[in-house]
């Protein structure tokens, strides 16, 4: 039997019980004759946890009002997946339900017998992480805390029969992966980025394939005008720029080493603004 699965049990019920005849005799013998009529009664019996009235519906996300700290992002990315937007699916665990709802939110239900199982957030639609020219994971963002951080996740689409949550993996604490499956992409270009951009956007990429080409811009370069195409398209959020999180965050003792180390770095610019100039001639 599987948990939640009901099934139904016959159980014979006596509804009267008499004695048609009772005697007695001196040696204190007792004789009589019982009897019993029955009739047979439907009973359901449901294999599941009983918690006895602690959080009886926790485990129902019905009963949960979940608080958004953000509203999900507007709808982006491939518009064939638009059939997925306002749909939920979810996916059972031992001790956990989770529903996944594309280009809305994701959520968990603790299913224990706890007085206070958890059911919340963990994570609200925000944008796409795209790499190769290609729509690699749907991000949930903003869940609720967890520590000093909040949960998020992200969401893996692979091609599948069924619309259909496969699995959901914890790898990092308060960073979950969820793997969704999907016949909407089961053709090889499905999650590809270029072919739905505008005639605008298509070109803006085009100049920017040349320009690394051609050496005028660098890797980092490169990566930094795609992210500002993918913000402008509405598939970012924000414009990501791996540099932001590796700029030193020096500390000087006096104010003379300061400004020692403001010359080294105009110097250095100087120095790099010369050599893009030799490189454009």
């Amino acid at each position: 039997m599987h948990r939640g699965q009901v099934r139904k049990l016959y159980i014979k019920t006596y509804v009267e019980l008499s004695w048609s005849s009772i005697l007695y005799d001196p040696r204190g013998l007792v004789g009589g004759q019982l009897i019993c009529e029955a009739e047979i009664t439907e009973m359901k019996i449901v294999n599941d946890i009983s918690n006895y009235g602690w959080m009886a519906n926790a485990d129902s996300s019905n009963h949960v009002k979940l608080e958004y700290k953000v509203k999900p992002s507007e709808f982006s990315g491939p518009m064939h997946l638009k059939a997925l937007y306002d749909k939920c699916f979810t996916f059972s665990g031992d001790d956990y339900k989770y529903e996944l709802c594309p280009f809305h939110n994701l959520t968990q239900h603790e299913r224990t017998m706890r007085w206070n199982p958890y059911s919340g957030l963990l994570g609200v639609w925000s944008e796409w992480d795209i790499k190769n020219n290609t729509f690699m994971h749907m991000i949930m963002k903003h869940g609720d805390e967890c520590g000093k951080e909040h949960r998020q996740a992200k969401v893996s689409f692979s091609c599948g029969n069924n619309n259909s949550v496969v699995s959901v993996m914890e790898p990092k604490q308060c960073n979950y992966v969820i793997n969704f499956t999907t016949p909407l992409v089961c053709h090889k270009d499905s999650m590809l980025v270029y072919p739905i951009l505008n005639a605008s956007l298509r070109h803006d990429w085009d100049k920017i394939e040349e320009d690394l080409a051609n050496n005028i811009l660098t890797q980092k370069g490169y990566e930094k005008y795609l992210s500002k195409l993918f913000f402008k398209a509405g598939f970012y959020v924000t414009v990501h720029d791996d540099n932001a999180d590796m700029l030193p965050s020096a500390k000087f003792d006096t104010l003379e080493a300061c400004n020692s180390h403001v010359d080294k770095l105009l110097r250095e610019i100087e120095s790099l603004k010369q050599e893009l100039a030799s490189k454009q001639c």
